[in-house]
């Protein structure tokens, strides 16, 4: 469980040209472009193929984990409509740490998008009592720790665990 974070309000967090806010119903569509790869099916446990089915059930599960206070899956925009990745932020055992996990879909990679979400997220945690964020990165995933490297990230003894403090 997260502590005071996230508020019960909808979140939306604006900084480095992004708005990252809480997926809607609307964005059923919108899910399918990122995580309909080969690389996510590769790397992440979401349903393959990813259609408009897997995309309702994911956002059906996003919205519990943030009812449970597990989990906050907030879309990554540019103008705070268009959907082009999403930022997961998960709870941890520790009350001042969370783990985080982000995905960029095609065409929207290599513009420094995730590092900026990522940035922008523990801005905020920060300001909440937060201090301490985890990846979890396999080591064939090169793209994931050039991000963690840029967000300020530092690998641990662990090599799939990179930690900022």
């Amino acid at each position: 469980m997260f502590g005071t974070w996230p508020p019960a309000d909808r979140v939306v967090l604006i900084g480095s040209g992004l708005v990252l806010r809480e997926w809607t119903a609307d964005d059923i569509a919108s899910l399918t472009a990122p995580y309909d790869t080969f690389e996510m099916d590769q790397r992440t446990p979401v349903a393959a193929p990813f259609d408009d089915e897997a995309a309702r059930r994911y956002a059906e599960d996003a919205r519990r984990r943030r009812e449970e206070r597990t989990a906050l899956q907030l879309a990554i925009t540019r103008d705070g409509v268009a959907p082009i990745g999403e930022l997961l932020v998960a709870a941890t055992d520790a009350l001042d740490t969370v783990e985080l996990a982000y995905a960029v879909a095609a065409g929207h990679t290599g513009a420094g998008v995730a590092r900026r979400a990522v940035l922008t997220v523990l801005a905020e945690l920060a300001r909440t009592g937060i201090a301490r964020a985890v990846l979890l990165i396999t080591d064939d995933n090169v793209a994931s720790q050039r991000v963690a490297r840029a967000a300020g990230f530092s690998q641990t003894d662990d090599p799939f665990v990179w930690l900022k403090t």
